[in-house]
């Protein structure tokens, strides 16, 4: 269950990280097609693996489908960039190239589960339906955004775009605002929303019922809302969704209710009260949103080293293949950071939780030899799985040896709680304080803010600097020797240097070689500056062109070639000829610049 939760994020993280736009080998309707083709031959591979593995390997088969169906998305979004005929389309592009990602992500996983199963066709339709409609609610939240950002990025009075840089007070609070309004909605309204999905039923009328009905009445449990889990009938497990009264949802698997005994049931009810009373449905979101915040903070100190790094190796060994790889690249950083967050942090309260869970019977009165009845049961009923190890809980028999202990000495169990509460605590004191890092740059430019984002700024330049010195000194000896620059060679040398470490703060290979143009200008190396500031010329694209850097350009070559000290220099035709014939082109194209 969490195994596919977890490669459905990669995937939602690949539809997030693609390319809307780049090099390409082929138009966007053929690499639509040839990505198809690829899809195609993808669905036969898992026809055919599924029909070679074994019954008993079901897991093993369906992270391998998981990871071909991935490998396909990379295929599909970085390599091919089948995704440009959505991005074509003027209203909600974004929207259209996610549905139909994830359409092709779940119709892989649904073909996989169909062949798999083990019962008539019929049968087998309906378990792989459950399957996928189970997965349906985690991605909801990501389509939503999608569809609300489109829509909001159609409005002709909301600069959503500028917005974005955050440049005034309003527009920091609107941008911190809007995923935090978001948030509280999802977490009213996302739990009714789940139990439709999952076709959820209210649970029969029965002696079983009525107790647990007792329970929360015991519990304090206002509005109990018993539900039985229909999309995995074929699972025995339970869980509580919602953190708002009204929509408060507990949900058994009927296999669940029919392999266990009554007391068990009225245990695992207790635990999930547990997780209710402990707000732990609550805690979750901030648990993940310390991921977002992790993100933002890896990349206040180590974005510029990256980018300065991936636009230093461009240069350094030019190919159109860079295009393909740099977002692959970024999606491979982040997904290695999930899985180190999902695993060391996210496991780690998680399995607290459980354990806190699991000691709710002592709060509730209720038997710990009946939730220790309950773990045994389902072990048994599961295979004997006591001992199968989990990241996100203890074993089965970790939780009834430690509910055993706890029984002999109760005193472990207001010890727990005050661990889990010094835990969290600490978890929120560095989340408050990464937040701040993170959302520094965009915040009034006073104390300590100031202080904060100048700190970081300092940090992330020597990070850069440190981390790309033997980069940049490849690439300035590669330009003194491929353009054959003329002059001081160490000085040369380190005007060089210095400038390309503006690679980092988002500069273009046009904008670098202009300022580095500058600068031997400036130092005296006219010959250097005259060679390089052609070459600027030279590899001009007219496509794209940005104003601010053409003003700039032709301002800087026109002080140069009336300079009267160099007129007569010898290289100073050469670029009087090339910067002749791309104002021609220009003109002759109409540029407005």
């Amino acid at each position: 269950m969490f195994a596919s939760i977890f490669y459905l994020i990669l995937a939602l993280l690949v539809i997030s990280l693609a390319p809307q736009s780049g090099f390409s080998f082929f138009s966007p309707w053929n690499s639509f097609l040839i990505s198809f083709g690829i899809y195609l031959c993808v669905l036969a591979l898992i026809y055919f693996q599924t029909t070679f593995f074994k019954r008993g390997r079901k897991n093993l088969a369906l992270s391998l489908v998981n990871l071909e169906l991935l490998a396909f998305l990379i295929i599909h979004h970085f390599l091919l960039q089948g995704d440009r005929i959505f991005f074509q389309q003027p209203y909600f592009s974004s929207t259209w190239q996610t549905v139909f990602s994830l359409a092709l992500f779940f119709l892989g996983l649904g073909f996989f589960h169909f062949l798999s199963a083990k019962s008539n066709k019929s049968s087998n339709s309906s378990q792989a339906y459950a399957q996928i409609t189970f997965l349906l609610p985690f991605v909801l939240p990501f389509l939503l955004l999608t569809v609300l950002l489109d829509a909001v990025d159609r409005l002709p009075f909301f600069d959503f775009k500028h917005m974005q840089e955050m440049s005034t007070p309003r527009d920091t609070f609107i941008m911190l605002s809007l995923p935090l309004g978001f948030m509280v909605l999802m977490l009213v309204f996302l739990a009714p929303c789940i139990q439709w999905i999952w076709r959820c039923q209210t649970m029969e009328p029965s002696p079983l019922r009525l107790r647990l009905e007792d329970l929360c009445k015991r519990a304090g449990f206002q509005q109990p809302k018993l539900k039985t889990w229909t999309v995995l009938n074929h699972s025995m497990t339970a869980a509580i969704i919602g953190v708002v009264a009204p929509f408060k949802y507990v949900l058994f698997t009927k296999n669940l209710l029919q392999a266990v005994s009554p007391e068990a049931i009225e245990a695992i009810l207790a635990h999930e009260i547990g997780h209710s009373d402990r707000k732990h449905l609550l805690i979750y979101p901030f648990i993940l949103m310390g991921f977002i915040v992790l993100s933002g903070v890896f990349s206040l100190f180590f974005a510029q080293a990256i980018d300065e790094t991936l636009m230093l190796t461009t240069n350094l060994y030019p190919s159109l293949i860079w295009d393909i790889l740099i977002p692959l690249l970024v999606f491979v950083l982040y997904a290695g950071l999930i899985l180190v967050y999902f695993r060391l942090v996210f496991g780690f309260f998680s399995r607290l939780f459980e354990r806190q869970a699991d000691l709710h019977v002592f709060t509730l009165a209720v038997p710990p030899t009946y939730m220790i009845k309950a773990l045994d049961e389902l072990g048994v009923a599961t295979g004997h799985t006591h001992h199968h190890p989990s990241w996100h809980h203890y074993s089965i028999q970790q939780r009834i040896d430690f509910l055993r202990k706890a029984e002999q000495t109760p005193a472990i169990v207001p010890q727990h709680h005050q661990k889990v509460r010094r835990f969290l605590g600490a978890y929120f004191t560095v989340l408050i304080l990464f937040t701040l890092f993170f959302i520094s740059p965009w915040l009034p430019p006073t104390p300590p803010f100031k202080q904060i984002h100048e700190k970081i700024q300092n940090a992330s330049s020597y990070i850069a600097r440190k981390w790309n010195h033997s980069w940049r000194v490849q690439l300035a000896e590669k330009y003194i020797a491929e353009y054959a620059l003329q002059g001081n060679q160490s000085q040369i040398n380190t005007i060089l240097e210095h400038t390309f470490s503006f690679y980092g703060a988002g500069k273009t290979t046009e904008e670098i070689n202009l300022m580095a143009a500058r600068r031997l200008y400036q130092a005296g190396e006219i010959q250097a500056s005259l060679t390089l500031l052609r070459q600027v010329w030279v590899q001009l694209s007219l496509q794209n062109l940005s104003p601010p850097f053409f003003i700039e350009l032709v301002q800087f070559s026109d002080l140069v070639l009336n300079k009267s000290a160099i007129r007569e220099d010898a290289g100073i035709e050469t670029l009087r000829r090339e910067y002749h014939r791309k104002m021609r082109l220009i003109k002759d194209q109409s540029k407005e610049i």
